[in-house]
């Protein structure tokens, strides 16, 4: 599939937040430059390192070093997935994934926020007697305290310093020097013809495998 093409088949400059949702994956459909493989300098597979960044974990429970980390993977894979099977034509697949997409990037869930009733908002603001849950200032809007649950019990008035939802696109997000980095590596990913970690290719990807490896390796060491 050419990633060009089916980069600028997005919407753009749209007002609509699910549109922006699938706007974002513009910044990781893009066509990579011939060495840019070799660029990433990415670690051999090895069980005892977290498969998506190639840093040492002893976990037993999960193959991955962090929670962000099984999510980037998980978004890879996907996406090289839908690609493959021609599923990420479906705008409904690409709304989820500008979310995730976004979400890894650190803005949040704007389209979650956008989805919390207006007498829910008044709810969680007038409970907090109108102060930021995490500095005192006066709040402002609402937002979500771990997950993209939109259940009060995961939702928190915040005043606009401490939101962390932005809007999907936002440049504050975008020209970070993390986020571009991250960019870069991740469209690498997603664009390559073949994977370029063992969790990339949903086909092969086999994470119990990878921890009963790590595991057996484990015990060897202890012994």
């Amino acid at each position: 599939m050419d990633l060009a093409v089916l980069a600028l088949s997005l919407p753009a400059g749209s007002e609509d937040v699910e549109q922006q949702a699938r706007s974002v994956l513009r910044h990781v459909l893009r066509p990579i430059t011939t060495g840019a493989e070799d660029a990433l300098d990415l670690p051999a597979a090895d069980a005892k390192t977290c498969p998506n960044c190639g840093v040492r974990t002893g976990s037993t429970r999960t193959p991955y070093c962090s929670a962000e980390c099984r999510e980037i993977a998980g978004f890879v894979r996907q996406i090289r997935a839908g690609l493959a099977d021609g599923s990420i034509l479906d705008p409904d697949k690409q709304i989820a994934f500008g979310q995730v997409l976004w979400t890894i990037l650190g803005g949040g869930r704007p389209l979650r926020r956008h989805l919390i009733p207006e007498k829910v908002q008044f709810q969680i603001l007038q409970k907090a007697g109108g102060k930021c849950a995490l500095c005192g200032a006066p709040a402002v809007v609402v937002d979500h305290i771990r997950t993209g649950c939109n259940r009060p019990i995961n939702l928190r008035a915040v005043c606009e310093a401490c939101d962390a939802t932005k809007p999907f696109g936002d440049e504050a997000i975008l020209s970070r020097p993390e986020v571009v980095e991250m960019l870069d590596e991740l469209s690498t990913r997603i664009g390559s013809l073949i994977p370029l970690r063992c969790c990339d290719d949903a086909a092969t990807w086999e994470w119990r495998n990878y921890l009963a490896a790590r595991i057996a390796a484990l015990k060897v060491v202890n012994r």
